[in-house]
């Protein structure tokens, strides 16, 4: 066996011969002994191969070994003493079908965890682990998630100081919990994935509805009011803030509503932008 692989080897990849100096350049170039490339066009002339042999027999390939077709590794790695296999892959933005928007990595980590989970019922000691940029995407995530709850805790220092009460500002983060949900129901309606642009476009809306909300708790606590009528104060001071906070709501969902619903053709990073301003 170590002849045949040491001959096939040979025929296919040659055999250093040593090198040739050209006595202009005082270069040095190797020389590979290897099978004519009409030799090893096909399968049909590589098992008419002669293996010499030490005996000085000249059997051919094909009265030695009996090729067939398999699949198997190039390579097997091991970590922490487990085989590892790792599989690769570059995004391509396509679309599933016309007018749909196109894949993300949260769909496509979803179709390859169910592959996974049909090979787990057959091997259970298998084990998944995801990296690149959907692990850095999440991890992200995470920590835009305590910044988020930074930059809320900041907002309410300010607002405390700003009205000089506890309850006040948190009024004013109750906006925030509204757009959420309506940042949370446009992306599944979408079916977009929250990502670093959707994050960002988040800074945006929650500043918008703070303001909102400020200018309209701050028009309350100095319109004129009789003191035993608290209700009919804050009714007036809505009808009042109405019109404006709504002109401002629908230039804002109007201008960005071509971009969020794809009028004019899907982005994977403008859409979901466009999507959480609208619905949040």
């Amino acid at each position: 066996s170590y002849d045949l692989a040491s001959s096939l080897r040979a025929a296919n990849n040659g055999v250093s011969a040593g090198s040739l100096r050209d006595s202009a350049s005082q270069e040095e170039h190797p020389i590979r002994v290897q099978l004519s490339r009409a030799g090893r066009a096909s399968l049909e002339e590589m098992l008419s191969l002669q293996i010499r042999t030490p005996t000085g027999a000249a059997p051919r390939l094909e009265e030695l070994a009996e090729p067939y077709y398999d699949q198997g590794f190039a390579s097997l790695y091991r970590f922490n003493g487990l085989r590892v296999i790792t599989i690769s892959a570059s995004m391509q933005s396509t679309p599933r079908d016309d007018g749909a928007p196109p894949l993300g990595m949260r769909q496509i980590n979803q179709i390859v965890q169910q592959e996974f989970d049909l090979l787990k019922a057959d091997d259970p000691g298998l084990t998944l682990a995801v990296g690149g940029s959907y692990s850095s995407q999440q991890q992200t995530a995470d920590r835009m998630g305590i910044a988020a709850l930074v930059a809320a805790s900041l907002i309410y220092l300010i607002l405390l100081v700003q009205f000089r009460s506890y309850v006040l500002p948190l009024f004013v983060l109750l906006t925030l919990l509204f757009s959420a949900l309506g940042v949370v129901f446009g992306l599944r309606l979408h079916d977009y994935a929250l990502s670093v642009a959707t994050a960002v476009s988040l800074v945006g809306l929650f500043g918008v509805a703070v303001n909102d909300a400020i200018i309209f708790i701050d028009f309350i606590n100095k319109a004129p009011r009789e003191k035993n009528d608290h209700f009919a104060h804050l009714l007036e001071g809505a009808r009042l803030r109405l019109r404006p906070i709504l002109l401002t709501t629908i230039t804002t969902v109007v201008g960005l509503l071509p971009m969020a619903v794809g009028l004019c053709g899907h982005s994977s990073l403008w859409s979901p932008f466009a999507v959480c301003f609208c619905y949040g």
